[in-house]
């Protein structure tokens, strides 16, 4: 059977890897004072859960790109998530997403590879 935590793993770190671990960042003017992180932007550029929602997700979709007003992963087109420890994985992986400080992009990879150890995944080999 197949890992789902650990094809969501590699489909986010090969996805942040490839934008060089930039932010999703897009213009999003109501309630905010600038620009905010979402799942996806017009640019390709997505979040760690934007990474792995379905091209076909029916998400919010506004000018600024693709959001979502909760965390409920199967409207994310992700399917009916069960399993608590494929649950606390998605809240972890956007956590570290989240949380990561000034020097972002050295932080994410970094809070990436710890939840690699805290799930004990494999590191994607093509990756950096």
């Amino acid at each position: 059977m197949e890992n789902r935590i650990q094809v969501w793993f590699d489909k986010m770190v090969r996805g942040l890897a490839k934008q060089n671990w930039e932010r999703a960042l897009a213009e999003y003017t109501i309630g905010s004072s600038g620009p905010i992180c979402l799942y996806r932007t017009p640019d390709g550029k997505a979040c760690a859960i934007g990474q792995i929602i379905p091209d076909n997700a029916e998400v919010i979709q506004t000018g600024a790109g693709v959001m979502s007003s909760g965390k409920n992963y199967e409207d994310l087109g992700l399917g009916d998530i069960t399993d608590p420890d494929e649950r606390n994985f998605l809240e972890d992986a956007q956590q570290a997403h989240d949380s990561a400080g000034k020097n972002w992009s050295a932080d994410v990879r970094q809070n990436f590879k710890d939840i690699a150890k805290q799930y004990g995944l494999t590191w994607t080999a093509d990756v950096q």
